[in-house]
C-alpha cells in the first residue's frame, strides 16, 4: 500500500499542476513569491 504512494502523489501533483498552468493560476502564485520574498529576484 504504501510503495504506491508516491506514484500517486505524483500524479496528482501534475494533475494540478496542468490545472494551474490552463487557469493562469501558475503566473499568479509566481507574481505572489516574488512579493513575498523579494529576494528571490536576485537568483537568475
Amino acid at each position: 500500500m504504501i510503495a504506491c504512494a508516491p506514484p500517486q502523489a505524483m500524479s496528482v501533483l501534475m494533475v494540478v499542476t496542468g490545472v494551474g498552468f490552463l487557469t493562469g493560476a501558475t503566473a499568479d502564485v509566481g507574481i505572489w513569491l516574488l512579493e513575498t520574498f523579494p529576494m528571490l529576484q536576485s537568483i537568475g
